[in-house]
């Protein structure tokens, strides 16, 4: 016989058949209210964790910048990178010594150019004109006295420049060693002239027209060539250029000579030298310009003064 529905109803009341709690689906998480609150401390705990060991780890070991910000570059801005800055004592824009800082922005008295030679003298930096001032590098290039556009002579020299090269064409009657010896007053990097090809040659012979003011019958004027030391004390002509070295170091491939020359014609075979110089025992080891028209060499005695020289330094020599 099938029960009552009434009497099933009231069985179920006293039974506690229904609750007021909703039912919770299953979905692998928690179960009671203990297990989530265990759950919740524990991924915290596990985020406090990987947070300390994050901020350990960028404190204590270095690392590279990067951003997405395409305006900035290892932290300057418009994409630009940091600055040597070196300290400009004598406020002429340029700074001397070793950079005080690398930054984005200048520190106080201080300046992205350097190269300053005296920095306690405003005229005196890289971006100053050369003058005649007797000694002093006015442009800190390492050379004094040579041309600029303020500075087209200077003592008893012509200044110009031409094919990345200085030039003095000086009117002092010395012999060969001493006439290098002048031209080094202006700079380590200054010689006697080396012309290396026929348009050097050219502008030399030009300028030196230009310094006497006139076209003389023989130039006369030291360049720095002579012949290698093997061959002073020898009576022989030596016309190749494997016998000849020039005094700034550069090898010699250019040698024009005048029609008969090189001679060697003050030779005097009963003496002996080991010298370049020897005014004693003659030997024409060195080259001076002679042909006025050309420029042409000629081999003079080293011991002999010419009428004059050119000094030399080519822009960019150490």
């Amino acid at each position: 016989m099938r029960p009552v529905a009434g009497v099933v109803l009231a069985l179920c009341v006293l039974a506690g058949c229904f609750s007021d709690t909703t039912p919770q689906l299953s979905t692998g998480g928690p179960t009671s209210t203990s297990d989530a609150a265990s759950t919740t401390s524990t991924s915290t705990s596990l985020d406090t964790a990987t947070s300390s060991t994050s901020t350990s780890t960028s404190t204590s070991t270095p690392t590279e910048v990067t951003t997405t910000d395409a305006t900035t570059t290892g932290g300057c801005p418009m994409g630009q990178p940091p600055k040597s800055w070196y300290l400009d004592g004598d406020g002429d824009g340029f700074g001397a010594g070793e950079p005080v800082a690398v930054a984005c922005d200048a520190p106080a008295g201080a300046v992205d150019s350097a190269g300053d030679c005296d920095d306690l003298v405003f005229e005196i930096n890289p971006g100053a004109a050369e003058l005649c001032n007797m000694g002093v590098d006015d442009d800190c290039d390492g050379l004094v006295d040579e041309y600029s556009a303020d500075n087209l002579a200077c003592g008893t020299c012509s200044l110009s420049e031409f094919g990345g090269a200085v030039s003095w064409v000086c009117s002092e009657s010395l012999a060969f060693t001493a006439a290098e010896a002048f031209c080094q007053q202006f700079g380590a990097a200054v010689h006697l002239v080396h012309p290396e090809n026929a348009t050097e040659l050219a502008f030399v012979r030009d300028r030196i027209f230009d310094h006497l003011g006139e076209v003389p019958a023989e130039l006369r004027f030291w360049t720095g060539l002579h012949r290698r030391e093997a061959l002073w004390d020898e009576c022989t002509t030596n016309p190749d250029a494997t016998d000849w070295v020039a005094l700034d170091g550069a090898p010699v491939t250019y040698l024009p000579w005048r029609d008969g020359a090189p001679d060697n014609a003050e030779c005097f075979p009963l003496c002996t030298t080991e010298l370049l110089e020897d005014p004693g025992c003659p030997r024409e080891n060195c080259i001076e310009l002679g042909e006025a028209l050309t420029g042409a060499f000629n081999d003079f005695a080293c011991s002999m003064p010419a009428a004059g020289l050119v000094c030399q330094a080519r822009l960019g020599d150490p």
